[in-house]
């Protein structure tokens, strides 16, 4: 799993959809091998974090309430009611906030909370896709969460025996470098490619009486 850099509310239009499914159709011709490409826009709702900038705002709308009306600078004439209304309206600020700017979400929980969010909804794709699910347990997730800029690969134990973990990064990199160059359709392609000729390395060949047993093209969760 590694950070990278996307464009916000990234769309993949019809024509990019054909391009990775015709990169996976590929892979699944030569090989025995089944990848799925999965896509994001964030791993989590991360509702914590509108409950902390919640509780910070109101927190904050009561200390400055109760330190002006400590030293008499509260405006004249105000009621114990707006009083109470001033607190209540910037903890209403501080819970909307994560919606207006939903970067918050992704940089206030910490990188280690965020990584097993990511990682969480990462394997519910996984068991969603039925990725285990193949004959010669050659089955490949290839996930992407837009909010948290984090790329997941995930493979089925017939090829996770045999692959050692740093050439999973290395095609990791490969699509982080095309993601931060706006062509995340072109690194999916590509990181499918590398995934196909990894297959056909380590003896995943394809065999006559192979089903195609998981779904084809991008999905986007």
């Amino acid at each position: 799993m590694k950070k990278i850099k996307m464009r916000k509310g990234f769309k993949f239009s019809e024509t990019d959809k054909t391009k990775i499914a015709e990169a996976v159709a590929r892979l699944e011709e030569d090989t025995s091998g089944e990848l799925v490409p999965y896509f994001v826009q964030k791993s989590d709702e991360y509702v914590e974090v509108s409950w902390f900038l919640s509780s910070v705002f109101g927190a904050f709308g009561l200390l400055l309430v109760f330190s002006l009306s400590l030293f008499w600078n509260l405006p004249y004439g105000i009621s114990v009611m707006e009083m109470f209304a001033f607190p209540v309206v910037l903890m209403l600020i501080g819970y909307f906030l994560p919606s207006l700017f939903p970067v918050l979400k992704a940089y206030l929980p910490g990188q280690q909370k965020v990584d097993r969010r990511v990682m969480h909804r990462a394997i519910e794709a996984y068991l969603e896709c039925g990725i285990f699910n193949t004959l010669q347990r050659s089955g490949i997730l290839l996930f992407v969460s837009e909010l948290e800029h984090e790329v997941v690969i995930l493979a089925d134990e017939g090829i996770s025996k045999v692959v050692e973990p740093n050439v999973w990064q290395n095609i990791v990199n490969a699509l982080i470098v095309r993601i931060k160059s706006d062509q995340i359709t072109e690194g999916i392609c590509e990181a499918i490619h590398s995934c196909r000729i990894l297959l056909i390395e380590n003896g995943f060949n394809k065999n006559t009486d192979d089903p195609n047993q998981l779904p084809d093209g991008l999905i986007e969760g």
